[in-house]
């Protein structure tokens, strides 16, 4: 995890969500040949988010119980305020750290809503933001050299909500261009499926 968090620049971010929003405009984009695929790579990619968060979070740091207990539950302590006593390479670490936590949720979010394309987004967001708050409770009882921090679960929902976004901006994006899904309501407009069930009887 600080290896990654050492390769975060703002640049590399930024591209990063040009990347994931001109993935959200493809998945988005209706294609006949391209539907099955669209599936099976998004639920491929949800997984491999899912393992990788799981991996990242979870990974014990020193043995199982030996860790602290304390619960960091002031939001914005060591980022906003309370900061006064560390260096600055401590306080740019940190910041990469929430940056870090914001983005691994990103993509998640986003191949989730493409994974299972019934749910709506605020179903999206309450499952990063569950997912998060389950990962903190782990930590904590794990004691394993992680704790569980109030900002963690912030700025992973900061992160879903990007995704989240990112999936309404290439939605209208790809709807403006022509080439949005459309979905059964919008393929038979209700006087016309009346017409067609009167026609069948």
């Amino acid at each position: 995890m600080w290896q990654v968090v050492l390769l975060l620049t703002p640049f590399r971010v930024g591209l990063l969500v040009v990347v994931l929003f001109l993935g959200c405009c493809a998945l988005e984009w209706n294609s006949d040949n391209w539907r099955r695929a669209k599936l099976l790579f998004s639920r491929v990619i949800f997984y491999v988010c899912i393992s990788l968060v799981l991996v990242a979070t979870l990974s014990p740091t020193q043995p199982i119980g030996t860790g602290d207990t304390h619960i960091w539950w002031v939001p914005g302590e060591g980022t906003l305020f309370g900061s006064e006593y560390m260096s600055a390479g401590e306080r740019e670490m940190l910041l990469r750290l929430r940056v870090a936590n914001a983005i691994m949720f990103t993509p998640l979010a986003i191949s989730g809503r493409y994974s299972f394309r019934g749910l709506p987004l605020k179903r999206i967001v309450a499952g990063g933001c569950g997912l998060s708050f389950g990962i903190e409770i782990i930590q904590w009882v794990m004691r394993a050299g992680r704790t569980a921090d109030v900002d963690d679960l912030l700025f992973n929902a900061a992160g879903a909500c990007l995704g989240v976004l990112l999936i309404v901006l290439a939605e209208k994006l790809v709807n403006l261009l022509g080439g949005r899904e459309c979905t059964r309501s919008e393929a038979y407009p209700v006087s016309h499926r009346a017409r067609h069930r009167r026609i069948n009887r």
